[in-house]
């Protein structure tokens, strides 16, 4: 659990026990030592339950979470523009099949890099850009069950206005 979720939590809880203290001893009208002890067990009992119940909501909450280990993580490009060949990188934690493929700006297929399977581990596609004109392109890994897009700026010449 977070540091921050786990405060937030506990002063909650005293607040709301605190209230619970100070209500018993007034309805009890007891200053003696058997009240107070038993006011604070009372504390004590509901900020665990409260605890518990916190738990139990973020096991129920937590079941559609996204296992990362069924995705591929595609990395951005080390230049902003680039030229000439480029290297794109991605890693898969499980055997898959990829589709690589390079987009225009109005995200239609232009090329397709790749489109076979691959083992788990780290790969890298390299890719000639001199095919390609001046201007912005996308790049996109597909699998089953996913589909991830980044951008690129393509400049072949160093004197573009």
């Amino acid at each position: 659990m977070k540091k921050k979720t786990s405060v937030i939590l506990v002063l909650i809880s005293l607040v709301v026990m605190s209230v619970a203290y100070y209500l018993f001893r007034f309805v009890v009208r007891d200053r003696s030592f058997e009240a107070t002890a038993l006011a604070v067990l009372f504390t004590l009992m509901g900020v665990l339950v409260l605890y518990i119940a916190y738990r139990e909501l973020l096991k129920r909450l937590g079941k559609g979470a996204v296992v990362k280990e069924d995705y591929a993580v595609l990395f951005g490009l080390e230049k902003q523009k680039v030229t000439g060949e480029i290297e794109f990188y991605f890693t898969i934690n499980q055997p898959k099949h990829i589709l690589f493929t390079i987009l225009d700006q109005q995200m239609k297929p232009m090329q397709t890099v790749t489109d076979q399977d691959y083992q788990s581990g780290g790969h890298i596609l390299r890719f000639n850009t001199e095919s390609l004109t001046n201007g912005i392109y996308f790049y996109c890994l597909e699998s089953e069950n996913q589909k991830t897009m980044k951008r690129m700026f393509i400049q072949h010449d160093k004197m573009t206005v």
